[in-house]
């Protein structure tokens, strides 16, 4: 059975809208389910990858470019203090039909250190690689190192690093971007890389660094174009943040980044950013906040870029894909958090958020650029009656995509992972561009 169809009331959904009006925008509020796209993944029963009794968070999801390696990783809380956190995964060498071990196994488990953030990568060696955040510092670790003392990248300065986003290019280039406060106590994008598996991480470089905060920098990179890198993030003055987009090219052991293209408008509240990266495309996706009588509504936007993208002009206008408003919870995350990935040529986007007439939790949706996004469905992924927040997605080229999210079990006061796969019917229509891009 498919998990979308458990919502239908005898195979029948009804759309009953309202106009609902929040500043300048005007947005339909479903009362039921919206209807999923004809092109929607035939998502497979919720499993659950982390344990019963310890609270896991942040999970992240990647693929192997070279066979059917499908990786999970979390950070799992063991014990009651703040420091006894650390980095555990999930591996499956069949797509995530099984897993080949029975449990979660730990990356590193520190004495006393407090370990965050996790995320990984694996190269066309088939080998996995993670990073995340030791106490203060930035640390690294290869698959047949896991279980074994990291490999600091960088100590992390006065308060920490923070959001380490790990891409893999080859089986012997890494490449990772992270935020950490510069000597006059704002925080910076930087970017480090490796060209011999991890064992040094000697091309360094400044990406951003303002007066301002920048920060939740997302890194991609076109296999076939190892030297140029593509990267948004945010920045701005508290919650009043821009997303932005710079590119970097690699001669030799050094970086040059074009000057910083700004991709929304002025302390916009727009944040959290993704992007992907399809030939010369770019598509950038963030959350956007709309403030009404004291509270946030927020959206998913989109906006793209055909070729030249260190030109502003050669972006086009931002989009509403979610179509939606949606609000959060007045406690982590404060954003709907929206995370992408693609196949035959769709992008597609998944995002958690509360529908207010149908919820008190967040719930997770999805919307792809092959069905128009919005305007062709709206998946819903997860019932009424739990929380499910911080999606992540990976794909197969196949067909095949995979996610994981947090789920609350409120009987245990718990917050556990689950991941849950689905087949994405290969595309028998039109395709529509991911946003309106300029040439």
């Amino acid at each position: 059975m498919k998990l979308r169809s458990v919502w239908l009331i005898s195979g029948i959904v009804v759309l009953v809208a309202l106009a609902w009006r929040v500043g300048s925008t005007a947005v339909a509020k479903p009362l039921l389910d919206p209807i999923p796209p004809a092109n929607a993944p035939d998502w497979s029963e919720p499993e659950l990858i982390s344990f019963e009794n310890f609270s896991a968070y942040l999970p992240r999801v990647v693929t192997s470019p070279v066979d059917d390696t499908v990786l999970v990783v979390f950070t799992l809380q063991t014990g009651a203090l703040p420091t006894t956190t650390d980095p555990y995964y999930m591996i499956s060498r069949d797509k995530g039909q099984s897993w080949a071990t029975p449990f979660a196994q730990a990356i590193y488990v520190s004495a006393g250190a407090r370990s965050l953030e996790v995320n990984a990568a694996i190269g066309t060696d088939g080998k996995a690689h993670a990073v995340w955040i030791e106490n203060l510092a930035l640390v690294y670790s290869h698959e047949d190192n896991w279980g074994n003392a990291p490999t600091l990248i960088s100590s992390g300065g006065s308060i920490g690093a923070t959001n380490p986003i790990l891409v893999a290019t080859g089986s012997n280039i890494l490449d990772v971007v992270w935020s950490e406060v510069d000597t006059s106590g704002s925080f910076d994008v930087k970017h480090a890389r490796s060209v011999d598996g991890g064992a040094t991480w000697n091309i360094r470089s400044n990406v951003a660094a303002t007066a301002l905060r920048e920060d939740q920098a997302m890194l991609a990179i076109d296999p076939a174009n190892p030297n140029r890198l593509h990267i948004v993030y945010e920045s701005g003055p508290s919650l009043q943040r821009s997303v932005f987009y710079t590119q970097g090219t690699i001669q030799g052991s050094s970086v040059s980044w074009s000057a910083p293209i700004q991709l929304s408008a002025d302390n916009s509240k727009d944040q959290r950013p993704d992007l992907a990266l399809r030939g010369p495309q770019i598509l950038v996706t963030y959350t956007h906040i709309d403030t009404y009588d004291g509270s946030d509504y927020q959206l998913v936007f989109g906006i793209g870029c055909a070729q030249n993208c260190t030109q502003r002009s050669s972006w086009g206008n931002t989009h509403n894909l979610s179509g939606t408003y949606l609000t959060v919870n007045e406690t982590l995350p404060f954003f709907i958090m929206p995370t992408m990935a693609q196949l035959f040529g769709c992008h597609f986007v998944y995002y958690h958020g509360v529908n207010t007439q149908l919820s008190v939790n967040e719930r997770l949706y999805g919307v792809n650029s092959c069905a128009n996004w919005h305007v062709g469905g709206t998946e819903t992924l997860t019932p009424v009656t739990s929380r499910a927040i911080n999606p992540d997605v990976a794909a197969h080229a196949d067909g095949w995509l995979y996610m994981a999210y947090e789920l609350y079990r409120p009987e245990t006061d718990k917050t556990v992972v689950q991941f849950i796969r689905g087949l994405v019917p290969e595309p028998g229509f039109a395709l529509y561009l991911p946003v309106i891009v300029r040439n």
